[in-house]
């Protein structure tokens, strides 16, 4: 038994297709690995002697500011505040952005990851902040940046120190 295995005409465009198919896959799982794992392209590009933000150690680490124009801050009766996102334009603003370490539609579950947090010395708060379909999202959520690379180093130095993971999410959206 013998097998042909010539090239010719018909079988390179078949052959390039395949290649670029299986290339587009490799890409897209690295991508969607990267992503899920909680790296940021451009947190790469901050480069090793640059210096990050300092780590908050307790809640009154994180700056008090008011919530962005699109969330309201309401009282709950636990005395924590909840800040709960309307419908409203949002304001011309300059875009902050935080670090998120977790979303539930169990407010225990939230409360769990904030008291996990507190035993590593990482501040955190819950905003509750509705999504499309109305439902309520207990979100756990720290600090303010102003830059997205400034949040996404210190996601990194957060996980390097504490081995704690973290989002990048821009403030107030869900």
């Amino acid at each position: 038994m013998s097998f042909n295995f010539t090239f010719d005409k018909r079988t390179a465009p078949l052959m390039a297709g395949c290649v670029a198919v299986a290339c587009l896959l490799i890409f897209l799982a690295g991508l969607l690995l990267g992503l899920r794992n909680g790296h940021s392209g451009s947190a790469a590009l901050a480069g090793a002697g640059a210096s990050l933000p300092t780590l908050p150690l307790s809640p009154g680490a994180i700056k008090e500011s008011s919530p962005p124009a699109q969330t309201q801050v309401l009282p709950v009766a636990t005395g924590e505040s909840h800040a709960i996102q309307t419908d409203s334009a949002p304001a011309r603003e300059p875009r902050a952005y935080c670090l998120q370490f977790g979303s539930f539609q169990r407010k225990a579950n939230a409360a769990g990851l904030i008291k996990n947090l507190k035993k590593k010395h990482v501040a955190a708060e819950i905003l509750v902040l509705r999504g499309r379909n109305r439902k309520e999202w207990y979100v756990v959520r720290s600090g303010k940046y102003s830059s997205i690379d400034a949040a996404a180093a210190q996601s990194m130095e957060l996980k390097r120190k504490t081995e704690v993971p973290s989002l990048v999410r821009r403030a107030g959206t869900l």
